[in-house]
């Protein structure tokens, strides 16, 4: 049975398995396919790269070691 918090919905494995063969999903993933992968050219898109191996990590407080 789907649960609900808010708008948050979640179901289980079966659950959707059986909605699946309902026809009662609406993804479609042929047209998700055909979309081109944002570039980041819109401020809409959201995506900043991040460079991991520059990122500075905080030093460990050697008084609680």
């Amino acid at each position: 049975m789907a649960k609900t918090r808010d708008r948050l919905v979640t179901h289980s494995l079966s659950e959707l398995q059986a909605m699946q063969a309902a026809g009662q999903t609406y993804t479609d993933w042929a047209s998700a396919a055909e979309k081109p992968v944002p570039d980041g050219s819109d401020p809409d898109d959201a995506m900043e790269p991040v460079s991991w191996a520059t990122t500075d990590l905080p030093m460990p407080d050697v008084d609680q070691i």
